[in-house]
């Protein structure tokens, strides 16, 4: 893979040579690829020790440390009036991945849609003082106050809780109901909505899947289309091998039709 970088070590066990590859790279295992070349064991003969390869790319992580540098001049606040961002004086040799970067944030933070051309003036501004983002619409449920957002193509709902008042599970799901958020509801959240730890955060509590449209029907193929693919190397330079394996047509054959629509409003939140 082009531009990555592999290092094998061996050791004990598997789990000691994966904190090894953290300590040596300074990169957690989830950011590895990790390949065991050989697990440990023991036997008659003797033990064996465990041989790892681990594979990653110094782009990446460079892309991640700018990231991280960029963050450290952004807060988000969430009040009962409004999503709030701050954004400091971030080093002008930052400044370009600034807009990406706080974006991936705010998405991270389940804040999935917001103005970007607003976004783009509040980092611009390096005001160093909470400008606001996007309104609240405060709905109360019994003594709770909440707010409720869904995406603009209505697959994901999330809710943000401003206290810790009493918030009925019933009366909720009645309102979430009349809002028409009713599918992909995420029962282990909407149960746990109590945890002080999630106040004044947007938590995602329904997820659906875009419907089906006539652009995205899904194609159904009269041929093998694993036969048309012809290799091509990290230099561009294709292998003409296998050419002969290519599927043969003849003039006017039916190659592809989009296969029949079917209603998936159900499939929204």
């Amino acid at each position: 893979m082009s531009g990555t970088k592999t290092i094998r070590i061996t050791s004990d066990t598997i789990d000691d040579a994966i904190r090894r590859a953290e300590s040596i790279l300074k990169i957690p295992k989830e950011q590895l690829k990790i390949k065991v070349i050989q697990k440990d064991s023991k036997s008659l003969i003797g033990k064996k020790k465990a041989i790892l390869e681990f594979t990653f790319d110094p782009r990446e992580q460079e892309q991640r440390a700018r990231e991280h540098e960029i963050l450290k001049f952004v807060a988000l606040k969430i009040t009962s009036k409004g999503i709030y961002l701050k954004v400091d004086q971030v080093p002008q040799n930052l400044m370009l991945a600034a807009p990406r970067t706080v974006r991936k944030y705010l998405h991270e933070q389940n804040i999935l849609e917001v103005d970007r051309t607003l976004l783009k003036k509040i980092i611009d501004l390096q005001c160093g003082k909470h400008i606001l983002l996007q309104k609240t619409d405060v709905y109360t449920i019994g003594d709770a106050r909440i707010s409720v957002f869904t995406t603009a193509n209505n697959t994901v709902a999330t809710l943000i809780r401003f206290d810790l008042e009493t918030l009925d599970r019933d009366l909720l799901l009645k309102y979430l109901h009349e809002r028409n958020i009713t599918f992909g509801l995420k029962d282990d959240i909407i149960d746990n909505l109590h945890d002080e730890r999630l106040l004044n955060r947007a938590i995602i509590i329904a997820e659906g899947t875009m419907p089906v449209t006539e652009q995205r029907a899904p194609l159904k193929y009269h041929f093998d289309p694993d036969k048309v693919s012809l290799k091509v190397d990290d230099s561009d330079n294709i292998d003409f091998k296998n050419i002969i394996q290519l599927t043969s047509v003849k003039k006017g054959q039916l190659l592809v039709e989009k296969t029949a629509l079917f209603q998936a409003n159900q499939a929204q939140v």
